[in-house]
């Protein structure tokens, strides 16, 4: 066997009962696996897909990740695997650079896939999961299922199978393609390292797309025949949320299964060490992307019985090496897989004594070629070997034990600074329970920022400990309290996101100096706790800004209510809930917080009251059957006396065929053929009024007819929709009730959009809220 595939038909063949993916709700055997692959496959071809093509994957953790990932590796594609968290920016640059020609989404991405594909160099098919109507220029995942089960081809082992992309954690993510000979030789590895065997369940808590997910997890069970066992929630059903409020979930998929292998970040395993999971099936609980502090492995240790092995590696080389049992020094990584060579060198490229430190250089043949984008970095491929950019040192019985990044070195005032050794000292405080330590901007002769985690900040205090153990240069110029620091899906510390917080941090902190204003300062601190916010719930904040709507910046309610509680905590004002919803923008908020009155906002126009002004009406909009879409067209009806009934519209995904018969008596038939409908109750456009497409699906159709109506209403008085935002205008709704909800399908997932969607008591608030209205 040679293949990824290879592996797959054979377990299919040998094992076709035995499960291969189960995530609590849904499961496969390895025979239902096989099946969908290859319909996956075929479906593909259909799309042209072949050797030569480029694909684009970025779907939650679920089975058909698995089996188009695997589809598309037996047609011999290459594939791109996407962060689902990531910006659309950073999704669109890797289309554009690979030329993809087909990508797998999900419905709800359709607004932005389509952006996306219309901007890129190449034609681009989009497939989307969760499709609910035709569209056009879509092709729904289900349908690519529907083609015969086929297997004719089959690409050579040295053929690249996807392109992975690093975690972005010190700057933009690169790719890299790893081919089929790779994951055989790496997983054969692991699996052999391990004692892994069929039946012995994995589960994977970190995202497939991530290298360490892919390997460790979705190929490693691949490779030994054992279930891979996944958290509910990556078919984009619903928003996964936090680790700790998914641990039951996790109990629930540890026991469809004997769990005997655990995979996750530092994070995870964090969150597991305070909670009565039953984890005594367990062999194996391996952590990686991410420093594992000392305290979680004891914790979790005294919790479970368990010690967490700290593997070690990368993008660019797979997995280095698989920790080191009976060991709970965190920074002891453990010795290197038996195929892979550890190399410690000094800044010369001399290998340094046993020792000594020096940084950490990799050689193993599952090494990448290079990234997909040379740049400057490429330096870090050094004749099929690479500089991990640690730095680290083999102790006398041959482990790896990591010291620090050597690309992390600071430059201040001629020095160098580690900053690894900065931020133990920080953390040795007991206020401080994590630390980052950067230089403003990331640039050299850039001034040391601490970024500390903690209830409180005693500058005073932490300059002193600093003091204490640190030479005069290495001590922080500047502390900043944070909730949590920013961290990549895979759990890495952002770093490049703390240098620019450092550089805006001082930027205000000038300007402060200098006078700048109360509301000037007030946008700064609201849009550096946005971020915050942002980046602990996992969301990019790439797009946050002071103009720019919150919703569109990426905050949902939950994250406003967050937002709300990081405020009071920096300001020590108690923060009315309302000042956040009903404010769209920073600016606004800013506004409210500072006191500056809104009637002082541009294109606000004071309007004296009036006690004489008769009733009028200005504006109306309506809509009638017959197609009568304006009262002008309504007047002209009743003038000509206009039949308004006619045949059951088609667009309504409704099943017609048979329905109608002449005899009234008839059961489950309709006697006319004719009624009265609205044309048109299908385009709705959710852009302007802010929804989401799970959200507009999900809206009563009454609903969706007034805000449309109520776009109008502004439309024909003269007024532009949005220029009666924060009046004190009412909103008077008279609705008939509705039991929309009750007809929906009984198999459709439980959605709060939909929950919201159909009471008719949201529909007055629904038309204030979206145009901003305060009556």
């Amino acid at each position: 066997m040679t293949t990824l595939d290879d592996l797959l038909v054979h377990h299919a063949r040998v094992r076709p009962s035995a499960t291969a993916f189960c995530d609590g709700v849904v499961a496969r055997t390895f025979a239902e696996l096989e099946r969908d692959v290859s319909r996956a496959a075929s479906g593909l071809r259909r799309l042209g897909v072949d050797a030569r093509t480029h694909i684009a994957l970025r779907l939650g953790d679920c089975v058909e990740w698995i089996s188009v990932f695997l589809g598309a590796a037996r047609l011999g594609a290459r594939v791109h695997l996407l962060d689902v968290t990531a910006s659309e920016s950073v999704w669109a640059r890797a289309l554009r650079r690979a030329e993809c020609r087909v990508l797998i989404t999900d419905a709800w991405e359709l607004a932005a896939a389509r952006r996306i594909v219309a901007a890129s160099w190449a034609p681009c098919t989009i497939v989307a999961r969760g499709l609910r109507a035709s569209e056009p220029d879509v092709v729904s995942l289900d349908a690519l299922y529907q083609a015969s089960a086929a297997r004719d081809a089959h690409p050579s082992a040295d053929h690249p199978v996807v392109h992975l992309y690093t975690s972005g954690s010190t700057g933009d993510a690169r790719s890299v393609a790893r081919t089929h000979a790779q994951f055989m030789a790496e997983t054969g590895q692991v699996m052999r390292g391990l004692g892994v065997e069929p039946g012995d369940g994995i589960v994977c808590l970190p995202p497939f797309h991530h290298s360490f997910g892919l390997e460790m997890g979705v190929l490693l069970a691949l490779r030994a025949g054992a279930p891979l066992l996944a958290l509910p929630g990556g078919d984009g059903s619903a928003a996964p949320g936090p680790f700790p409020a998914r641990l039951g979930a996790l109990s629930a998929v540890i026991q469809t299964s004997v769990a005997r292998v655990l995979l996750g970040v530092p994070y995870h395993f964090e969150a597991l060490g305070d909670s009565d999971l039953d984890l005594s099936t367990l062999r194996w609980c391996i952590s990686s992307a991410g420093f594992l502090a000392s305290s979680t492995v004891d914790a979790f240790l005294t919790k479970h019985g368990r010690l967490i092995r700290s593997s070690y590696g990368s993008t660019e080389v797979g997995t280095v090496t698989l920790g080191a049992d009976g060991l709970r020094h965190a920074n002891t990584v453990g010795t290197p897989l038996p195929t892979v060579e550890v190399k410690i060198l000094d800044d010369d490229d001399r290998t340094c004594a046993p020792g000594q430190t020096g940084r950490v250089v990799v050689r193993t043949a599952v090494l990448a070629r290079g990234y997909d984008d040379p740049d400057p970095q490429q330096r870090r491929f050094l004749d099929g070997a690479f500089d991990m950019g640690d730095r680290g040192h083999i102790d006398p019985a041959g482990r790896l034990v990591l010291d620090g990044r050597s690309s992390r070195f600071l430059d201040v005032a001629g020095h160098k600074v580690d900053p690894c050794g900065v931020e133990r000292v920080l953390e040795s405080s007991r206020d401080v329970r994590e630390a980052a330590v950067v230089a403003e901007g990331g640039r050299p002769g850039g001034a040391v920022v601490a970024f500390v985690v903690s209830d409180t900040l005693d500058v005073a205090g932490l300059r002193a400990l600093c003091a204490e153990h640190l030479r005069p240069f290495e001590v922080p110029q500047r502390f900043v309290r944070l909730d949590a620091l920013p961290r990549t899906s895979a759990s890495k510390l952002r770093r490049r996101l703390l240098e620019e917080k450092a550089e805006e941090s001082a930027a205000s902190a000038r300007s402060t100096a200098s006078g700048t204003s109360e509301r000037a300062a007030s946008l700064e601190l609201l849009q550096s706790a946005v971020v915050e916010v942002l980046e602990r719930r996992g969301k990019p904040a790439a797009g946050v800004t002071t103009t720019r709507p919150l919703h569109e910046a990426g905050l949902d309610s939950l994250d406003l209510v967050e937002l709300r509680r990081a405020l009071e905590e920096l300001t020590g004002q108690r923060l009315p809930i309302s000042a956040f919803f009903g404010a769209p923008t920073l600016v606004e908020l800013a506004e409210r917080l500072t006191g500056t009155s809104a009637a002082q906002a541009p294109g606000r126009r004071p309007v004296a009251a009036r006690s004489d002004e008769p009733l009028a009406i200005v504006s109306l909009a309506c809509r009638f059957p017959g197609g009568i879409s304006t009262p002008d067209e309504l007047w002209a009806a009743l003038n000509a006396d206009h039949d308004a009934l006619g045949p059951f519209p088609r667009d309504r995904g409704w099943q017609l065929d048979g329905v109608f018969d002449p005899d009234p008596n008839a059961v489950g038939r309709i006697v006319s053929s004719r009624g009265g409908f609205l044309h048109g109750v299908t385009d709705f456009d959710p852009a302007p009024f802010a929804l989401g497409a799970r959200e507009a699906v999900t809206l009563d159709p009454q609903q969706r007819l007034l805000l449309e109506l109520a776009w109008e209403v502004f439309e024909r008085a003269g007024l532009p929709p949005e220029s009666e935002e924060g009046s004190a205008t009412g909103v008077y709704v008279g609705l008939w009730s509705n039991r929309y909800d009750a007809r929906e399908p009984v198999t459709r997932s439980p959605d709060g959009f939909g929950l919201l969607g159909s009471d008719v008591s949201t529909a007055a608030g629904r038309l204030a809220y979206s145009f901003g209205l305060s009556g």
